[in-house]
């Protein structure tokens, strides 16, 4: 399958993600960055995937013009946003360092998070015995 670049706001959305929960359970190497540069990683790792699939410079002018929008997503369903990180993660895995890269691992660890806010996560047993 092809792989794309992700709108700005669908970016924005998995940065804005950070809000579904409190600040003590979201991923503690990204709780305190700048949103701005965690849009600006994400898009970079999203471009970079590109470079490696189709070639230098593939969408960098539609990318210049990307800004991170702090309303985005706002409201979106637990299980839409982790959708929209799966679907990222989809166009963004194709660079050679993508499992090492700080977008996997935000990627990653907002999944984790997320799976926890979910209904019924906390009541569920831990272990089925």
């Amino acid at each position: 399958m092809s792989a794309y670049l992700c709108s700005a706001k669908h970016i924005s959305t998995i940065v804005n993600a950070l809000d579904v929960a409190p600040r003590a359970d979201r991923p503690r190497d990204f709780r305190d960055t700048d949103r701005g540069e965690l849009f600006r990683m994400l898009l970079d790792a999203n471009l970079a995937s590109l470079d490696e699939k189709y070639g230098e410079g593939t969408d960098i002018a539609i990318a210049t013009e990307y800004r991170f929008d702090p309303m985005a997503g706002r409201g979106l369903s637990v299980v839409a946003l982790l959708k929209a990180l799966n679907c990222y993660e989809y166009q963004s895995c194709e660079s050679d360092d993508w499992e090492e890269s700080q977008a996997h691992k935000y990627s990653h660890e907002m999944k984790e998070m997320l799976i926890r806010e979910l209904p019924g996560y906390e009541q569920a047993a831990w272990e089925i015995t």
